[in-house]
């Protein structure tokens, strides 16, 4: 749905993924770059990697590491969120 622009629609999917299996960690993830494409909004996705273990996989969507560091460049500092980790 989030590739139609149809970003309810992408929300509502996830959420019901999530309700069936609230360990899916790439329905959090997807959800919450939903709402990045969406509303342009970091702090749901970085919310949401806060909460998944360090060595989580995503699938498709790579790494936590790595995903920490996309969500870091809406702070215009990426090198300093990313070398935290």
């Amino acid at each position: 749905y989030s590739v139609m622009h149809r970003y309810a629609e992408a929300v509502r999917a996830s959420d019901r993924a999530l309700s069936l299996a609230p360990d899916l960690h790439l329905a959090a993830i997807r959800k919450a770059r939903t709402y990045v494409l969406w509303h342009g909004q970091l702090d749901t996705l970085r919310a949401v990697l806060s909460r998944l273990p360090r060595d989580a996989e995503l699938g498709a969507l790579g790494t936590k590491a790595l995903n920490m560091c996309s969500s870091c460049t809406g702070n215009g500092r990426p090198t300093a969120c990313c070398g935290s980790l």
